[in-house]
């Protein structure tokens, strides 16, 4: 038997080294798409670059306030934890109504005034 230079090993060895300096060169390319490069370990960006030179230009933000009244709410799920039923109004008056569904449903818990029962 003769050895050959063109084995397993070195055939997945070659496969291997073509397979790293693709990801290493498709890397590159996407980070010049992208617009990020890497200077001495440090990650910048094309944009900040650009915006030193317009920073002219402000930035304008408003608070917006919204004063919600929050509703009560009684939401019914099913095992999945899917949203069967989501009901909204006065707990007391929704306990009425509702007060065969929510002795028939187990109790899962309650943030604020919102309930959330598990249909049996």
């Amino acid at each position: 038997m003769t050895n050959l230079i063109v084995t397993q090993k070195n055939v997945c060895a070659i496969v291997g080294l073509i397979l790293a300096l693709t990801i290493i060169w498709s890397a590159k390319a996407n980070a010049q798409e992208t617009g990020f490069l890497a200077v001495n370990g440090i990650l910048e960006s094309r944009m900040e670059q650009e915006d030193s030179i317009t920073a002219d230009e402000s930035l304008v933000i408003e608070d917006i306030s919204i004063d919600l009244k929050e509703i009560a709410s009684v939401t019914f799920i099913n095992k999945y934890g899917e949203t069967v039923a989501v009901l909204q109004g006065d707990k007391s008056v929704l306990e009425d109504i509702y007060r065969d569904k929510i002795s028939k449903s187990y109790y899962m818990s309650s943030y604020g005034i919102h309930d959330v029962y598990l249909i049996k």
